[in-house]
């Protein structure tokens, strides 16, 4: 009895933890979801003490717990909450941490993982990552090997290609192109994405009034690795571009 009883504790302790790191993503996600709230209402524009602070808190907290949803969003709330409410211009070292712990945790939870992402709404988050500095290049790379990963095959793959199939997710894979010319790592990531957004219902419209098609155009020119130039050279073929 002692035994069934503590397993009892531990899973509502477990869910508990669960319910309360659920609900902390949902109100700090939801000025992603509606970024115009900053125009009319301002907002910090970095990362502040406070919310590194909580990253490091969270870490630790959570840092022993096996729990695969735990670990997702325990990496979500931290990558969000060392943001800020404007593009990324300088390295937080919990923002990469985040990133690496999410990666990590989506990889070995398997189709867990993928599910736990397209349901709260990250996708946005990860888009937003995209097109930074180079001198991000590491948070870029890490952030598009994540959305490759939820990109694999499985039922919740159509939800994520509407997610990801916007004029914003786009342009954001061209301005990461463009900007991060030397990331092969990057390039690679970005084109396995787009090579399976551009079977989508929408994709050639969608593609050529954010610059993607423009931007594989000039990649194309550029020294890639077998691997990224095959897949750009077959997005450009989908669309009968030379």
């Amino acid at each position: 009895r002692p035994g069934k009883m503590m397993s009892y504790i531990s899973n509502r302790e477990m869910s508990l933890q669960i319910s309360f790191l659920e609900f902390f993503w949902a109100l700090i996600s939801w000025e992603t979801l509606h970024p115009q709230y900053h125009h009319t209402h301002g907002s910090h524009s970095t990362s502040s003490p406070l919310s590194n602070k909580l990253a490091e808190d969270l870490f630790k907290y959570f840092s022993g717990c096996m729990d695969h949803r735990v670990q997702i969003l325990t990496s979500l709330i931290v990558v969000k909450s060392t943001l800020g409410s404007t593009p990324l211009v300088t390295m937080n070292q919990y923002t990469l941490q985040g990133l690496e712990s999410l990666r990590t945790a989506v990889s070995q939870s398997e189709g867990l993982g993928r599910d736990i992402l397209i349901k709260t709404s990250a996708v946005p988050l990860l888009v937003s990552l995209l097109a930074v500095p180079p001198s991000l290049k590491a948070i870029a790379s890490c952030a598009s090997s994540i959305l490759v990963l939820i990109s694999q095959e499985g039922p919740h793959l159509p939800s994520f290609l509407s997610q990801c199939s916007n004029v914003t997710t786009l342009s954001a894979c061209a301005s990461a192109l463009n900007l991060q010319k030397d990331n092969i790592p990057l390039i690679e990531y970005l084109t396995v994405l787009l090579e399976k957004l551009s079977h989508t219902q929408t994709s050639k419209k969608l593609f050529e009034k954010s610059g993607v098609n423009a931007a594989l155009q000039e990649t194309s020119r550029r020294e890639l690795s077998q691997f990224a130039k095959m897949n750009v050279n077959a997005i450009l073929q989908t669309f009968g571009i030379k």
